[in-house]
């Protein structure tokens, strides 16, 4: 009798599994795309699992886990964050294009952006102070004994170095601004769900190695930046040709990087892999499915053979849509000047010169 009553225990275990795995099991009706979009199944994928398999699939789907912006993805708790997917934007007042449309930056997110942009303003601004700064020495070098008994020769280049810094002054108010106007507008692109149509991703699909950027951008870059890219190179030159300048212990700022449209444009790409700068990142840990998953080297090949990404990133005009105020340096409008000093009379200045 105790032996059938320990085998009637079991067997009636093994029925209510059996039952339980058969209620478990999605009905005939159930649809099979729920089970394959992580947008659609709520809380029963983890955000490690969406982000898995956005990467996987190469960007090409609409999602809201960018690599660049990766410190800041849905699913932290300590930080502010992006959503989980795209949901329609209201009520942004940095990225407003992106309003009436479905993107990736909460309201609270623009605190984020606001900082980060703050950071280049702050980094910009302490450029435009150190070529204040040296200039100011050189003022004092003009004035020491050193210079008074130096030759005629060295007082002439020392001149000729203290001369070029004006038109560095002059312009490079303009280009600092056009400079954050395109990190205004990357740091926009955390709203943007296409982004994966924009970029070229790693090898391990996991980060983004270059921008595909729009040449309306790379553009608009030089002209806001070539007549300082003139003043910087002229004025290297004088400084590096000056003895009396070398006696000047502060560092000179490098302007090397506006020589040319393509240097510029290279370099503000660079810059736009990290435009919202964040603490140390420990390695992405991703579900099953995400960059080391097998056909993961098949899937690049044929993104590669595709042409790359389909779309442009546009900095300069984002920043300028966007709310973030890029005018922080003294700015002289392009129409005022032309590139050989001399200046440009409109009508109505023939107006006023005519009266007098």
């Amino acid at each position: 009798m105790k032996l059938q009553a320990v085998w009637f225990h079991r067997a009636r275990k093994a029925v209510v599994i059996l039952i339980g795995l058969v209620l478990a099991l999605p009905s005939a009706d159930a649809d099979d795309s729920v089970a394959q979009d992580p947008a659609m199944v709520g809380q029963e994928v983890s955000w490690q699992q969406m982000a898995a398999m956005s990467l996987a699939a190469g960007g090409n789907k609409a999602t809201c886990f960018n690599p660049l912006f990766k410190t800041h993805w849905a699913g932290k708790s300590d930080i502010r964050h992006l959503g989980a997917e795209p949901k329609l934007q209201q009520g942004l007042q940095l990225c407003q294009s992106y309003n009436a449309q479905k993107g990736c930056c909460l309201n609270s997110f623009e605190h984020v952006l606001s900082k980060a942009f703050q950071h280049w303003v702050t980094h910009w601004k302490r450029k435009s102070q150190n070529l204040k700064s040296f200039q100011i020495q050189m003022a004092k070098v003009k004035v020491s004994q050193v210079y008074v008994k130096a030759d005629k020769l060295q007082r002439a280049l020392f001149d000729r170095a203290v001369s070029s810094f004006s038109l560095v002054l002059k312009w490079h108010g303009t280009c600092f601004d056009t400079l954050l106007e395109y990190l205004a507008g990357m740091l926009c692109f955390a709203c943007d769900p296409l982004w994966g149509k924009k970029v070229f991703l790693g090898q391990s699909g996991r980060s983004v190695d270059h921008l595909h950027v729009d040449d309306s951008s790379n553009e608009a870059l030089w002209q806001g930046c070539r007549r300082l890219g003139a003043a910087a190179s002229d004025m290297q030159t004088r400084v590096a040709d000056s003895k009396l300048a070398k006696t000047i212990w502060l560092p000179l700022e490098d302007l090397s990087m506006l020589s040319s449209k393509i240097a510029v444009s290279q370099y503000m790409a660079r810059l736009g892999l990290y435009a919202l700068r964040g603490p140390s990142e420990n390695l992405l840990v991703l579900s099953p499915g995400g960059g080391n998953a097998p056909g993961n080297d098949a899937r690049l090949l044929a993104a590669s053979s595709t042409g790359g990404p389909s779309g442009f990133v546009n900095p300069v005009r984002d920043g300028r849509a966007s709310g973030f105020q890029c005018a922080v340096f003294p700015r002289i409008p392009f129409g005022l000047s032309s590139s050989m000093g001399v200046t440009v009379l409109f009508p109505w200045m023939l107006v006023f010169s005519s009266l007098w």
